[in-house]
Order: structure tokens, then C-alpha cells, then sequence
């Protein structure tokens, strides 16, 4: 991990340079590149410093609110992941990808951020999809490869395609596991779950379930 002392020195204080006016709400980042990347609202920016001289890769990732000075960390990128914005503007998620075969899912909410000066709950959408996959698969089952992907976002409503493979005890062969999970992303809960056969139908998505 990234030292209290380093990170802060790296973030500086103050807003910096202006945001873009609008940007995608889609944007892969690296742990070895930096990156400044505006939310389509020109409301938030998202940016990668990267830490080359760190010897675990832990670039810090920062949130600039672009209609005032702060500026938040966010998390610490080891290796790569993807980020999306909300039509909105109001939420950020974050696919994680830490270990290949493992992904890892952070939901900030910006206004939270705003009205508390920090990024708030963060692995409340981890922690939902996690017990969603542990419930499918049965206590017995030993996850090998966790990768929820996403696949929309409609409003407030988050579509995942969560897959991977696990194995039945310590023993047991590899097999594939693949739902669809629907999330309201105001309340962080789950709307719907969807078969591997309706995620298709409904959105033409399949799940990953290996590296």
C-alpha cells in the first residue's frame, strides 16, 4: 500500500488545472500511466498519478470536483481497471482488476462525496455481489475466478454480468458459474437476478468466467 505521507504529498492541495468540458463514461486506466479523464456531466474528473518509482505498482487514483477545489482520493490502482460514470453524473464505478482472474467493484456516490468531503461506502456494491455469488453457489463451493463485468447503467439502474469458476470443496472440478444482477445504485440493492439465459436476452451480454 501507499504511504499516508506520499499520497498526500502526491495529491497536493488545491484544484489544479481546469476540467475538460465533458468527457466519456467510459475509461480504462493503468497503474503505469498517468491520466486525467472528465465525467460527460463536466462535473467531476477522475486522475491517475502514477507512481513509477513504487515497487508493488500503487498509482493513486483521485476525484476532483471540477465545480470547486476538492479533490478526494479514491483508491490505490495496482494494475489496471475500468471506471464508468452514471448518466447522471451522480455515481462511479469502478472495476477493479488488482489480480488477473479477480476483480474487485467500488461504487462512490458523488454527492455523498461532496456533502461529507469523502468518498462514501465504496464496497457496499462488493459486498451485495459477493454474497449474491456465495448464496448461487452453495457454501461448499470454493471460488477460483470472481469477474463481474459491466453492462449497462440506466438511471439508477446497474446491470453486472457476474461470472467466473469455482470448485466444489477442495477437490472438485472447475465450473463456470454466470448471472445477471440489476442494481439500484441510489439504495445499493438488488432489483432483479437473471439467468445466464435472460442476461443474454435482455441485453445480448454473456459473463467472463476465466482470465
Amino acid at each position: 500500500m501507499i504511504s499516508t505521507a506520499l499520497l498526500i504529498a502526491m495529491i497536493g492541495s488545491g484544484r489544479g488545472a481546469d476540467c475538460a468540458a465533458s468527457g466519456s463514461r467510459h475509461v480504462e486506466i493503468h497503474w503505469s500511466r498517468s491520466l486525467r479523464a472528465t465525467a460527460p456531466d463536466g462535473a467531476t474528473e477522475l486522475e491517475v498519478r502514477a507512481n513509477l518509482q513504487s515497487e508493488s505498482n500503487a498509482s493513486p487514483v483521485l476525484l476532483r470536483d471540477c465545480r470547486g477545489t476538492a479533490t478526494w482520493p479514491l483508491f490505490t490502482l495496482q494494475r489496471r481497471a475500468d471506471v464508468y460514470w452514471s448518466d447522471d453524473g451522480r455515481h462511479l464505478l469502478v472495476v477493479d482488476a488488482p489480480l488477473d482472474g479477480t476483480n474487485t467493484l467500488l461504487l462512490f456516490s458523488i454527492d455523498q462525496s461532496r456533502q461529507r468531503g469523502t468518498p462514501a461506502a465504496p464496497a457496499a456494491l462488493e459486498q451485495l455481489v459477493q454474497a449474491m455469488v456465495r448464496s448461487r453457489l452453495g457454501d461448499r463451493a470454493q471460488v477460483i475466478f470472481y469477474l463481474p463485468t459491466f453492462v449497462s447503467w440506466r438511471k439508477d439502474e446497474l446491470l453486472m454480468a457476474v461470472g467466473g469458476e469455482a470448485a466444489d470443496a477442495d477437490t472438485g472440478p472447475l465450473k463456470g458459474y454466470c448471472f445477471g444482477l440489476v442494481v439500484d445504485t441510489n439504495g445499493v440493492r438488488t432489483s432483479r437476478v437473471l439467468s445466464a439465459r435472460e442476461l443474454r436476452a435482455m441485453s445480448g451480454a454473456g459473463c467472463r468466467t476465466n482470465p
